[in-house]
């Protein structure tokens, strides 16, 4: 990939991971394709800056899926603390991408 075109992906969310909103180190960001490659997403307009763990973590997954294990990981840990407090309830919120905020 050309300079010029990470440089403009770099940009699309102002140099924050499109997920978690980190801001990002132009020499070690990755970019991920929103729709996985392995799945048909090969279009130029299919890629955010992602830091590496969110890109990492996302793997080949759908957005909703990859939403749904950020919730399922929260949830999971959060019943811990949970188990802990003897019935604590706990109901995790709808997670929002940086992206989503942005466009």
């Amino acid at each position: 990939m050309s300079e010029r075109n990470r440089e403009r992906i770099f940009r699309l969310t102002n140099g924050r991971c499109a997920y978690c909103g980190k801001v990002l180190d132009f020499n070690k960001f990755h970019i991920d394709h929103v729709l996985a490659k392995s799945v048909g997403g090969k279009d130029k307009f299919n890629m955010l800056p992602s830091c590496p763990i969110c890109n990492l973590s996302k793997s080949n997954l759908s957005l909703e899926q990859f939403r749904s294990k950020i919730e399922n990981l929260i949830y999971i840990e959060t019943g811990k603390i949970a188990l802990m407090r003897n019935y604590w309830e706990i109901k995790p919120k709808k997670i929002k991408f940086y992206f989503e905020e942005l466009f």
